[in-house]
């Protein structure tokens, strides 16, 4: 299910670089439609694929609200630097139970290169918060990067190994 289209990230690897604008429908009209859906066919999961379900934090709080009233098991993609105690919590709260994260690189240097606008600090504290609120973490790491070095990869594998026993993904980009 998709609630919003886009993202205003401009990270360099991804072919949302159009210069399109992040946009939203209403929680009200998705929740109107996820109801229909719900009821014609007996869903009983959801997976919001919105690219940055976390883009507003308001919205996100105005879902959690609505689907916990459902009742109903979900899962969502998010940013990293969106991670926080309450946001998490209140996630939980409503029903979600995976979070999927595009951390790309356990280095500084590639994810200043990709432009990605998150820190491997964050990268850790989005692990160790979503793994306290007992959700899956699902989260790629993708190799490729103008940038990317032995070195650089030895940093991301590195990390990867301290985290082996989450959901985390390589991935290598193809030229």
């Amino acid at each position: 299910m998709f609630g919003s289209r886009d993202c205003p990230a401009k990270c360099t690897f991804c072919f949302r670089t159009m210069g399109r604008d992040y946009r939203s429908n209403s929680v009200g009209y998705v929740m109107s439609m996820l109801r229909d859906l719900i009821e014609k066919y007996q869903i009983n999961q959801i997976n919001i694929s919105d690219e940055i379900f976390s883009m507003n934090r308001k919205r996100i709080y105005e879902f959690c609200n609505e689907l916990k009233a459902l009742d109903i098991p979900w899962t969502c993609q998010m940013r990293v630097n969106m991670a926080d105690e309450e946001l998490l919590s209140r996630m939980k709260d409503a029903g979600c139970g995976q979070i999927s994260y595009g951390f790309e690189s356990a280095s500084l240097t590639v994810l200043r290169s990709m432009k990605k606008g998150i820190l491997v600090e964050q990268i850790e504290r989005a692990i160790e918060l979503t793994a306290k609120h007992k959700m899956t973490i699902q989260g790629n790491f993708i190799f490729g990067d103008p940038a990317e070095t032995l070195q650089t990869s030895l940093e991301t594998f590195e990390f990867n190994r301290r985290y082996r026993d989450k959901n985390l993904n390589l991935i290598m980009l193809e030229a």
